[in-house]
Order: C-alpha cells, then sequence, then structure tokens
C-alpha cells in the first residue's frame, strides 16, 4: 500500500517542483494514451509505464492492488512488467475510470483536475464549458451541474473520498463556495472555506509572472484561521494554471495544523503559466 506523504511546502519545494523536468501532468485519455502497452516476442504480454508518481501512484496501487516501480535509468518514472491478460485487463480498467482526470505533479499529498479546460484552444471540455457558462455567464443551470455533480464524481474518487473538511480556494466568485458546501453535505465533512481569506488582496494576480507570483501572495495577507491539527483537507479551486496559488493557500492550511492536503480543480489550463 502506497503511504500518502505530505512534503513541507515552503517557496522553495515548490520552485524546485515547478522546475524540474516535464511533464507536470498526466492525462491517460490524450498525452498519456500509450502508457499501457502490449509487447511482442517477450515473457510479459505488456507494459504499464508513467512519468512521475504524484498522485498516479497511489490512485494505481488502491485501484488495482499492484505495484509500480522505479525505472532503472530514472527513478522518477514508474513503471510495471505485465504477466498476463487478467493483469493487464485489470489495469486497462483503471485507465477507464480516471483517464479524464489530470494527475498533476506539485507539492500537495494528492493533486489533480476532473479534466482539461479545452481540447483545444478553441473548443472546452464538457465540464470546462460548464466552469465558463458558469463562471462568465452566470449561468444557473450550469452551476446547478456543478453544484450537484462534483460530490458524486469526489465519492468515487480514492482517497479524496476520505477527507475530514473541504475548503474552497478563496475567491471572489461564490460559486466555488457552493460546491464547496454541496461537497460538505455529501461527504458529510466540515467546510472550513470561511476561515481562510485575503486580508489586503487590492489585484488580481493571475497575469502575474510565475517568478513574481509567490511574492504577491505573501503581500496579499492571506489568513487561516481554523485549526485543522491532524485533518486532512479537500482543497478545491475551480481552475488550476501553474498550481502556484494553491500551492500557497495549502502551505497556509499546512501551518493550521492539517497534516495533508488534497487539491482538487474542476479544470486543468492546458498551458501551465498563469500570465497568459
Amino acid at each position: 500500500m502506497v503511504l500518502i506523504v505530505q512534503p513541507e511546502i515552503t517557496k522553495e519545494v515548490v520552485e524546485y517542483i515547478k522546475n524540474s523536468p516535464p511533464p507536470h501532468r498526466i492525462h491517460f485519455a490524450t498525452t498519456h494514451s500509450e502508457a499501457l502497452k502490449r509487447n511482442k516476442g517477450s515473457s510479459f504480454i505488456g507494459s504499464f509505464s508513467i512519468p512521475f508518481s504524484n498522485t498516479v501512484e497511489p490512485f494505481f496501487n488502491s485501484v488495482t492492488g499492484l505495484d509500480l516501480f522505479p525505472n532503472k535509468a530514472d527513478p522518477v518514472k514508474k513503471w510495471r512488467s505485465i504477466k498476463d491478460e487478467d493483469e493487464f485487463n485489470i489495469i486497462a480498467g483503471f485507465i477507464s475510470k480516471f483517464k479524464n482526470l489530470v494527475f498533476l505533479k506539485d507539492a500537495l499529498a494528492l493533486s489533480a483536475a476532473f479534466d482539461f479546460n479545452k481540447i483545444d484552444n478553441e473548443t472546452h471540455t464538457k465540464i470546462g464549458k460548464l466552469r465558463k457558462r458558469t463562471k462568465f455567464e452566470g449561468d444557473l443551470r450550469a452551476k446547478e451541474i456543478l453544484v450537484n455533480r462534483i460530490p458524486e464524481k469526489i465519492k468515487n474518487i480514492p482517497f479524496y473520498c476520505e477527507s475530514d473538511v473541504i475548503c474552497a480556494v478563496p475567491s471572489g466568485r461564490s460559486f466555488l463556495k457552493e460546491i464547496a458546501g454541496s461537497v460538505s453535505k455529501g461527504l458529510k465533512i466540515s467546510d472550513v472555506s470561511d476561515c481562510i481569506r485575503w486580508t489586503d488582496k487590492r489585484e488580481n494576480i493571475i497575469d502575474t509572472p510565475i517568478d513574481k507570483k509567490w511574492e504577491k501572495l505573501e503581500e496579499s495577507g492571506l489568513v487561516a484561521d481554523a485549526d485543522l491539527t491532524g485533518k486532512t483537507v479537500l482543497l478545491l479551486d475551480d481552475l488550476y494554471q501553474s498550481g502556484i496559488t494553491m500551492q500557497y493557500v495549502a502551505m497556509k492550511l499546512q501551518k493550521a495544523g492539517a497534516v495533508r492536503i488534497y487539491g482538487l480543480s474542476i479544470v486543468k489550463s492546458l498551458n501551465d503559466t498563469d500570465n497568459v
């Protein structure tokens, strides 16, 4: 069983991971559709390989009961030889179940998004379209779908469904807090969103270059005054771009006593930068 470890979140750790070799996300439906392969002329019928283990490996182990092993040439990568059809089908089932989930590499204990925001620069995914209609067009029907559907989705996600509390990343939009409240009721866990807030956020920092963003966040006076001692927090956001804001908020939750922070976003941007 893979142990879910939460590293200490600091600016230095976040920068180190951000500057590590790509990729920083895994998506079995698109970029990593070849993770599971069949072999020819080998004693093993196939193999499964991923470029990093963050979030993916605990999910894989929990769902399949199988272990992954470090790549000898690059220990960050994980893989497994597949000995028979039963094992191949188990792994194929895992990929099918989580093919749209975007697994992310950052400083959180687990980090993922339900899907990408867009298929390409012009076309939104289904959930990306719902987010757009909710956030920018005030579409009440789209918001209702997100508020009702997301708690049900989380119930089927390993580890996330066992969180102790939920917290929405503080923002000027109320729909994210409504979703957090719905998840709170659906999972029967506490919602601590009101206990974290910006005290001096004077500007939208989405267009701030990444290398300046942490400094801007520090100037914004984020306060987390909940007692989260020993708690596992499900941290909810609507859009994951570079991940700097989510990790900064998670750092504050960690300082408030949280032992693990599971980051979950409605969508992930196609790019990994914020100022685009």
